[in-house]
């Protein structure tokens, strides 16, 4: 696809496949999920992260204290080059 930049404005239109990959991520303090995620049996989460459903249910409901120092550092996001 064409890329077309609209010098006046400094928009550049693309394709949405292309914009979604250049929006990028935010990154926060604990892990947060869709709730149907986790509570789904099998739960996708529990077997993506090979951990048991009882300790993913107190990451995702905030059971641990300082989130900083308790959560886990779980990363999906394609690293930043």
């Amino acid at each position: 696809m064409e890329f077309v930049l609209v010098e006046i404005i400094e928009v550049e239109f693309v394709d949405s496949r292309i914009r979604r990959y250049q929006m990028g991520y935010i990154k926060l303090a604990c892990p947060v999920t869709y709730v149907w995620f986790l509570k789904r049996l099998p739960s996708y989460i529990a077997n993506l992260l090979d951990k048991p459903l009882k300790e993913l249910e107190g990451l995702v409901y905030c059971d641990g204290g300082n989130p900083i120092e308790t959560y886990p550092k779980f990363s999906f996001a394609m690293p930043i080059t």
